[in-house]
């Protein structure tokens, strides 16, 4: 994930650049499993505006295991409105990121 700036913003065509980009998913990730994509836009988690990553990963991190919440992604200039599972955050994250580098990236980044 990474976040969006003014250039990223104008390229896929959003108003500004608040929002987080998903660069990968993740195999059998939560994130994939709810339909969420490579080069989405996250924009809004359960109807809160997302500004960057760090206020992503922190509203994930307080979200209980389990728990479904909505999440508002822009895809090729159009709004999806996704839910996800939140799922417990893997322990060696950054190993099973090195090793899905080639294939797909993680709802809970």
């Amino acid at each position: 994930m990474q976040d969006l700036n003014e250039d990223l913003a104008k390229y896929f065509g959003l108003p500004d650049k608040n929002g987080v980009l998903v660069a990968k998913v993740l195999e059998d990730s939560p994130a994939q499993k709810a339909g969420i994509k490579d080069s989405d836009i996250i924009r809004k988690l359960d109807n809160k505006a997302i500004n960057n990553v760090r206020e992503l990963l922190s509203l994930v991190a307080k979200s209980e295991v389990g728990r479904k919440v909505k999440v508002s992604v822009s895809r090729e200039k159009k709004e999806l409105n996704l839910e996800v599972q939140i799922g417990e955050r893997p322990e060696d994250l950054e190993k099973i990121a090195s090793s899905e580098e080639k294939v797909s990236g993680n709802w809970r980044g």
